[in-house]
């Protein structure tokens, strides 16, 4: 992914929890005349999310969420939340048929009723999954 990203002009921040090995794979990457930045990172520790998040601010301004991030971050919070019984998925509601989305999509009912069955989950629901129109999607 970090590869394709930079063939597409992307600024690239690989984050690794092992340094080494971020570092090691940037330059495996770096080696095919692409720029790629490691940073350590341990999406389970909300201090280390924030030094990264810092860093990106100061060097770059800003920072887009990947997938990757979004998988990860749905994984963690449904795990922590749990036991408070509160459910945590991703949702996708496909290509919908808005302003933004454009013509050819499918109906916005349709991609809203995916939403819906999410929020409306009774408290034994899946957690901690990614799913659309109720049916699980794979990571």
């Amino acid at each position: 992914m970090c590869r394709q990203l930079a063939h597409h002009g992307q600024i690239v921040i690989l984050g690794s929890r092992d340094d080494t090995r971020g570092r090691e794979a940037a330059r495996e990457i770096s080696g095919d005349g692409l720029t790629i930045f490691p940073c350590q990172l341990d999406v389970t520790d909300l201090d280390s999310i924030e030094r990264v998040r810092s860093r990106v601010a100061a060097d770059y301004g800003r920072l887009d969420v990947l997938v990757a991030a979004l998988n990860a971050l749905t994984r963690i919070l449904a795990a922590e939340l749990r036991r408070d019984r509160i459910l945590v998925n991703a949702v996708c509601p496909g290509w919908v048929a808005t302003d933004m989305g454009g013509p050819g999509g499918r109906p916005v009912e349709k991609g809203a009723a995916s939403i819906v069955w999410a929020a409306v989950l009774p408290d034994d629901g899946p957690t901690g999954g990614s799913f659309r129109d109720g049916r699980p999607v794979p990571w």
